[in-house]
């Protein structure tokens, strides 16, 4: 049995990044939660005791017995891990995105080819983010939460709507352009399943709504609203779409929506999105996993199927053998 420690914050992307990584290895996973102080803002290389930047409730989880291997995510998680390391030196170190520690006192650094990265030593690149998603949870969530065709007709077009993101905002000039590139799917019917994130302005998501109903209305609209009672069906529609769409102000969601292998249309807010963020979506199109909103075609088949989880586990599986 291999043990495996991830360190987990209160920040779900990455968290859900570590947990899909280490679910994919099929290791026994023991989740360590790690709430921070005031000390954890200071640059970890003056982090002289490596859990001094966590308050000591979760300072007392940090204990024996200790794991074959620790997988974690950010700066702030970076001294725990090596921490562990220095305590049990057998223990191999796994971390996404830069240490800001030495590299050479991890044993695997996993960081996005986006950001220009080249593979060398214990450096390897990933193309877009690990997650949750598996094709069990997907096939648990369509039968839970089934789609009926006499109700909502197929074709099935799901359109996973972000919004502001720290790089600037989802302008709604840019949401009415989207739905104007919608044109050749909805003109053939449907149902547009709408799903936004919890970044997505009130506005936004209305603004897409009413103009999706002025302008296409022999399409069927179905959309969910963040909080409203019920199962959030992200998951259920992802597995039952016959295509996706998505913004690519995230690179989880356009990571996740190429795990289900569905055509993969791409749409990118002016403002909303960083440098790296368009360099991602311009490989995702270059690497035939997607392409862009404006080269629709309803007749395309779809691209190839990204599930980066199980490439870079082998990795780490790699690391005990």
């Amino acid at each position: 049995m291999t043990l495996c420690w991830t360190l987990l914050d209160h920040r779900p992307g990455t968290a859900n990044q570590v947990i899909g990584l280490a679910r994919a290895t099929g290791f026994t996973i023991v989740e360590k939660h790690l709430e921070y102080n005031r000390l954890a803002q200071l640059p970890n290389a003056l982090h002289f005791y490596g859990l001094m930047g966590l308050i000591k409730a979760s300072r007392v989880h940090i204990r024996p017995p200790w794991p074959d291997v620790v997988i974690a995510a950010g700066r702030r998680a970076a001294p725990v891990a090596h921490h562990i390391k220095r305590t049990h030196t057998s223990t191999k170190l796994v971390h996404l995105m830069h240490p800001e520690l030495p590299l050479s006192q991890f044993d695997l650094i996993i960081l996005p080819q986006h950001d220009g990265t080249e593979e060398r030593g214990n450096i390897v690149t990933s193309f877009g983010a690990p997650h949750l998603l598996t094709d069990t949870l997907l096939f648990e969530a369509r039968a839970r939460l089934p789609l009926n065709p006499d109700i909502f007709p197929k074709p099935w077009t799901m359109l996973a709507l972000g919004g502001n993101t720290p790089h600037g905002s989802f302008r709604l000039s840019d949401a009415l352009h989207l739905v104007q590139l919608l044109a050749p799917l909805a003109h053939e019917g449907g149902t547009l399943l709408l799903t936004p994130s919890r970044r997505t302005p009130h506005a936004l998501l209305r603004a897409v709504m009413d103009e999706f109903a002025k302008l296409y209305p022999l399409t069927r609209m179905h959309v969910y609203h963040i909080g409203q009672e019920g199962e959030n069906p992200y998951h259920a529609w992802l597995a039952q779409a016959d295509r996706c769409i998505v913004t690519a102000d995230s690179i989880s969601m356009v990571s996740e929506a190429a795990f289900v292998g569905k055509p993969l249309y791409l749409y990118a807010p002016r403002d909303a999105m960083s440098d790296k963020h368009r360099s991602f979506m311009q490989a995702m199109i270059e690497s035939d996993y997607a392409r862009s909103l404006q080269d629709i075609h309803p007749l395309w088949v779809g691209g190839l199927r990204l599930d980066e989880a199980s490439r870079l586990a082998r990795n780490i599986i790699n690391l005990i053998q």
